[in-house]
């Protein structure tokens, strides 16, 4: 696959170094700002606006896992066109390598207007087709050259077709007998999806809404975290999951029935998901042997300082 200005060389890799494979995003916030002077029209009138640009999805969390000090790598496509370029570019600017640069279809992008600091609409562009057969192999060819340099391969399904059944049942293989973390951040809304496309991963983070959505006949009535927990670990095989509970708190479940209790500050991840954040956290502790509740503290302080939204 070509490679451009942007990919690295694998000798630059340092080791122990985090890799995060996913859907990357453009948030275009677009802030008008209404004319002060009375107007006959019934309707906001526009005196100015501000266009600013936020890396989304996964790219937003390979920024909060570089600003925490992990040596990271982001894995994922990026479209041909202006907003691929601005992903690009601020992913330069922050010294966040794209190892693949994967240009096969339009950038996704989410846009949020707002009037005066007021949201009134959103707009999300619409899903595309799974990746194709050359890009896959080339994720998988990224891993088994990385596998002595890897830490933890953060898995993020934005639902955008890079994250299919086969691409983790390869890198489930590639990493079996490598001390290498896999954690799955589930944010796919297709609801012809099932928890068991995850199998195999160490580590699943989910809302508790969401979970329901994908496996609606077993997770829908449910109110019990052990048993929520234990469907998870039968279906996946994972060793652990985070489960996003409400927007109070979470719950760290393991095999062996413990279990963490997570406080959540609501004002505090409002502007970012929870899910997001608790991975990034929990990225922090495995890399850097902390606990869960002073990793999420270091990313909450980050994603506060650095205005990441």
């Amino acid at each position: 696959m070509k490679q451009d200005k942007d990919t690295i060389c694998l000798g630059e890799i340092p080791r122990k170094t985090v890799l995060v494979i996913g859907d990357i995003m453009l948030n275009q916030h677009i802030i008008a700002k209404e004319k002060l002077e009375q107007t006959d029209s019934p309707y906001p009138v526009i005196a100015s606006y501000d266009n600013i640009n936020k890396l989304a999805a996964s790219a937003r969390i390979a920024l909060m896992i570089k600003k925490l000090g992990v040596s990271i790598l982001l894995a994922g496509m990026v479209g041909k066109d202006e907003e691929g370029a601005t992903i690009k570019r601020m992913l330069r600017a922050e010294g966040i390598p794209l190892v693949l640069g994967l240009y096969s279809r339009p950038t996704s992008v989410r846009k949020t207007i707002s009037i005066c600091d007021k949201p009134i609409l959103g707009l999300e562009g619409s899903r595309g087709p799974h990746i194709k057969a050359g890009v896959f192999q080339s994720i998988i060819q990224l891993i088994t050259l990385l596998s002595e340099e890897l830490s933890t391969i953060i898995i993020c399904d934005y639902g955008r077709g890079l994250i299919s059944d086969e691409l983790i049942v390869t890198i489930n293989e590639c990493c079996r007998h490598k001390d290498i973390n896999t954690i799955g951040l589930v944010k796919n809304m297709e609801t012809d999806n099932s928890i068991e496309k995850y199998q195999g991963l160490k580590t699943i983070v989910i809302d508790k809404a969401l979970l329901k959505l994908l496996d609606s006949n077993t997770f829908a009535k449910t109110e019990d975290i052990e048993a929520t927990s234990l469907d998870i670990f039968k279906k996946t095989g994972s060793n652990e999951c985070l489960l996003v509970w409400d927007t109070k708190k979470a719950y760290l479940c393991k095999k062996d029935k413990s279990l963490v209790e997570i406080g959540l500050s609501v004002t505090d991840h409002a502007f970012i998901g929870a899910d997001e954040l608790l991975v990034t956290a929990l990225t922090l502790a495995y890399t850097q042997n902390l606990t869960i509740d002073s990793s999420l503290d270091k990313a909450y302080k980050v994603a506060r300082h650095y205005h990441i939204s």
